[in-house]
């Protein structure tokens, strides 16, 4: 006879402490291809776009766990941001 939880209550606790550091990364190896690249986007506008992003996983992974509810205002910027596929540049 085996006991196991039938409902697995996992806790998350992301560190995002790097992301600028993976940002400016990211900008200089687009760089490295394309010289033009920071005429059309700056890292600053890279670690916003990476930051409404992340913001919009983190209120996914808030949505799908038990007894935690949006509020309007996230539930609405949820559904904003899956609304569209968004891609985000990798090192």
């Amino acid at each position: 006879m085996s006991v196991r939880e039938l409902d697995v209550n996992e806790e998350i606790a992301p560190s995002l402490a790097r992301t600028p550091e993976i940002n400016r990364e990211i900008c200089l190896n687009l760089a490295a291809d394309d010289k033009n690249i920071q005429k059309n986007m700056s890292q600053e506008m890279l670690n916003y776009y990476a930051t409404a992003v992340i913001w919009a996983r983190l209120l996914d992974i808030k949505a799908k766990r038990a007894k935690t509810s949006l509020t309007d205002t996230e539930r609405e910027y949820l559904k904003l941001m899956s609304s569209s596929e968004l891609n985000l540049p990798q090192p």
